[in-house]
């Protein structure tokens, strides 16, 4: 709103310019004027459009890869190979599985209320962790301290531009990651429910470590879809476990797959 009252400004200025140069029977000026006068808002609607946000509801696919992994190709083709990340209204839903069903993960975060169902479908056990923003508090606490250094590094990722930051731990032992993050995409706040909540822009390269599990995401599309708000409806049917008995289920995960 601020640029375009500032634009109005300076069309209006050209207004008089040329209201006067009409007076003085100046017709070669008015032309140039008025030529001028067009470029200018012209270029300045191109330059008002590169500012405004992207699409705000769709989906975005991920690859998944594990650099922790053994190198057991049998153990390493069990585990989930993408993830479809689906956006509206703030909201988001992510989902993954292995091959077969066998373990599925459904992570449901609602802005709005600030609340957070990680559904977990391990064989035919079905839990599920509820998280309000107390609980989230509790959980993001527990992981390592970082600090997110942002970079000029740009680069291309799923067709969007994308900046690249840095997260170095105050563990030495913790490996740095390199993450890259648009801001293209219109979500306010995407990352208010997980570690990186200080960068405000869809992460499209990143990793996380939860639950003793190092995972990677790379983007390999995004979608600009029509997305119907029951996707972001609860789950029947799922137990609701503590962050304690879903750290244990975890556990088992990663004794299964042998990480």
């Amino acid at each position: 709103m601020e640029m375009k009252f500032k634009f109005k400004i300076i069309q209006s200025l050209f207004n008089q310019r040329v209201k006067k140069i009409v007076r003085a029977n100046n017709y070669k000026k008015i032309v140039f004027f008025s030529v001028l006068s067009s470029l200018l808002l012209s270029s300045c609607d191109q330059f008002n459009s590169s500012f405004r946000r992207g699409i705000s509801e769709g989906v975005i696919n991920y690859k998944i890869s594990f650099p922790n992994a053994g190198r057991d190709q049998m153990m390493t083709s069990l585990l989930p190979e993408k993830m479809v990340y689906t956006f509206k209204d703030n909201n988001s839903v992510a989902e993954f599985e292995t091959i077969g069903g066998v373990f599925t993960s459904r992570t449901v975060a609602i802005q709005d209320s600030l609340l957070v169902n990680s559904y977990l479908k391990l064989f035919k056990k079905k839990i599920v962790l509820q998280l309000d923003e107390t609980g989230l508090e509790t959980m993001l606490s527990e992981q390592p301290a970082m600090t997110i250094i942002d970079t000029d590094i740009m680069d291309t990722i799923a067709g969007y531009l994308c900046r690249k930051a840095i997260v170095v731990y105050d563990d030495i032992s913790i490996p740095e990651i390199n993450l890259y993050y648009t801001e293209k995409i219109d979500f306010k706040e995407p990352n208010w429910c997980n570690q990186y909540r200080d960068i405000d822009g869809i992460l499209l390269s990143y990793e996380i470590e939860q639950f003793g599990i190092r995972m990677r995401f790379d983007a390999t599309s995004v979608e600009e879809v029509k997305v119907e708000n029951s996707v972001f409806s609860s789950i029947k049917d799922f137990k609701v476990v503590s962050f304690e008995e879903m750290k244990v289920e975890m556990e088992k995960i990663i004794s299964t797959f042998n990480m």
